[in-house]
């Protein structure tokens, strides 16, 4: 499987990740039977894969790709499947 595809495959559920960036955009819309709806017009490509324009002290901006470095999580909350308890 190709990068871009992997990438496209998680994409759908980056909304899901914690962001450092003040905007956001808002989660997508779900399906009755749980499909994203995605639509036509996407605003770019490379925020819908997950990267990011990280802002460097002098100023410039580098391209940086946001990744799930582990699905472990500290919280106990019942409805998710990463719970510290599972």
């Amino acid at each position: 499987m190709e990068s871009i595809v992997k990438l496209k495959d998680i994409a759908t559920n980056m909304y899901l990740e914690p962001a450092e960036e003040t905007n956001l955009r808002p989660a997508p819309q779900v399906a009755p039977c749980g499909q994203v709806v995605t639509s036509r017009n996407s605003p770019n490509q490379q925020d819908a894969l997950g990267i990011s324009h990280a802002v460097m002290p002098g100023g410039k901006t580098m391209p940086m790709l946001k990744t799930l470095l582990t699905s472990a999580c500290e919280r106990n909350c019942f409805y998710c499947p990463f719970r510290a308890g599972r």
